[in-house]
């Protein structure tokens, strides 16, 4: 740590009239230009912001180009990264979490409300019609209504619905996650109207390139496991190698240039009860090894972005770090492989008018979300549903319950600017269009577990998604019949 460094960044926040968190000036400082760091920094600072926090930091890496020939070059850069973990020291730490997460959307809920009130301030206001913005601390549902107990920084709140729309507005919404409120004070409670979720920007066209260029998706491999699809995953190896009969299939493999992975490239031990039973593999680092040899066989024209899912070896809480070289040093050391956090967010084709931005997550939270409430009962079939979901809350992970780290910036937080959205966790294929960005589950290439069938999953194993970045248009490789099919 460069204690040189951070005052004399703090000489420049203090010269300006503003102030600083010691995370977000510790974060700045490991830069390799913390002055522009730090000058990137304020200029995310609306007009009446004063305190910089990590959450107006981003960090952006390069990591690889790649000229093949002259025509074409591949690029891979890392929006968002998380490489270290911070630690919840106490109970204050989480307190200032929450509150980060309250003030972060407040600033994106407060232009679509009028007449917004604190909730101390609304108590006061009996009849008058207002909006409030807080945190879901309790939810429950009666025969006519929903009564949502909203938390904010000046105390708690309860609300119900007062119309059939309100009440369908009230199915999805889960504890922790912030909202605004339509309506008008009674005496003691609020009654809601209409509730606002934070949401994507309306009016975002899908945005393509001009390069025919494919991206393909991967997801729950879980190497070393007995399920293993050997015999199909080799195939797609083999895929990605030779010239195919098909004109189609032809157009995808000259021009498949990125491959990300969302997590589960191991099986992993211990994660599940009774699980080495079925496994083939029960040392973790010759699971990877094993990894590298597969991924290896991968032309290195193209690039692979991987993400650790909670099978890997890492720890549970999310955010969660980049599989490291002490655990898998023979896949770090491949030369397309680029290892990134779960979750991220990774830009492909930047000179291609910005390129797409891809956030990549596991998906371990569709557990809970599916959990939550009946609306999302048939989750583990149509993961799109919570996707969809979790973009309307702009949140990857709202739940406290669902293993979060609970210190520094808010993590999960989804940003504005996305245009692929991809999961894995739950080994179902699904995909949906919203407000410019592909939501896409890649599934699995594993068989159906005991555990699974427990758990009600329905397993869609063997399919690869493919998009083309030109058309934006998204097809579905089945390699037990090896026949695309557009979804």
């Amino acid at each position: 740590m460069n204690i040189q460094t951070q005052k004399d960044l703090l000489r420049l926040v203090l010269g300006k009239n503003l102030q600083i968190t010691t995370d977000a000036i510790r974060l700045i400082s490991e830069q390799s230009d913390p002055k522009k760091a730090l000058e990137n920094s304020i200029q995310k600072l609306e007009p009446q912001e004063f305190l910089l926090t990590t959450t107006h930091f981003t960090k952006t890496q390069s990591i690889s180009e790649k000229k093949i020939g002259s025509l074409f070059k591949t690029e891979v850069s890392i929006i968002q990264n998380f490489t270290k973990t911070p630690y919840a020291d106490n109970l204050q730490t989480i307190s200032d979490f929450f509150r980060a997460r309250y003030n972060h959307f407040k600033k994106v809920l407060s232009p679509r409300t009028n007449n917004t009130m604190s909730l101390a301030h609304a108590e006061k206001a009996k009849g008058e019609k207002c909006s409030l913005i807080g945190i879901v601390s309790d939810k429950r549902v009666t025969k006519n209504s929903v009564i949502l107990e909203l938390e904010d920084p000046t105390g708690v709140l309860k609300t119900i619905t007062t119309s059939p729309e309100a009440n369908t507005q009230a199915e999805s919404i889960v504890l922790d996650e912030v909202v605004a409120l339509e309506g008008s004070m009674g005496d003691d409670i609020f009654f809601t109207n209409n509730i606002i979720q934070p949401d994507l920007p309306t009016g975002k066209h899908m945005k393509k390139l001009s390069d025919s260029s494919y991206a393909a998706f991967l997801s729950d491999i879980h190497i070393g496991s007995k399920k293993f699809l050997r015999k199909e995953f080799k195939n797609l190896l083999d895929w990605f190698n030779s010239d195919v009969e098909s004109n189609m299939q032809r157009e995808i493999t000259d021009n498949i240039n990125y491959i990300f992975i969302a997590g589960d490239l191991v099986d992993g031990i211990g994660v599940y009860p009774n699980q080495k039973d079925g496994l083939y593999e029960t040392d973790i680092t010759k699971q990877y090894t094993e990894a590298a040899k597969l991924l290896s066989k991968i032309p290195e024209n193209i690039e692979i972005i991987i993400c650790p899912g909670n099978h890997d070896y890492t720890h549970l809480a999310q955010p969660q770090t980049p599989l490291t070289k002490d655990i898998a040093p023979e896949l770090n050391e491949l030369n397309n492989v680029t290892m990134v956090s779960n979750p991220s967010l990774v830009n492909i084709h930047t000179s291609d008018g910005g390129g797409l931005n891809t956030l990549l997550y596991h998906g371990t939270s569709i557990d809970t979300i599916v959990a939550s409430d009946k609306t999302f009962k048939d989750g583990y079939k149509h993961p799109e549903i919570v996707m969809l979901a979790l973009l309307k809350k702009r949140h990857l992970s709202p739940i406290y319950s669902s293993d979060l780290v609970t210190s520094g910036q808010d993590s999960m937080v989804i940003p504005s600017d996305i245009d692929i959205f991809h999961t894995g966790h739950v080994h179902s294929n699904g995909a949906m269009n919203y407000r410019g960005v592909t939501m896409l589950n890649s599934g699995t290439w594993q068989g159906k577990t005991d555990f699974q069938e427990l758990c009600g999953h329905e397993p869609t194993p063997g399919n690869l998604p493919v998009i083309n970045m030109k058309s934006r248009e998204m097809q579905l490789i089945n390699f037990y019949k090896n026949e695309p099919t557009r979804i």
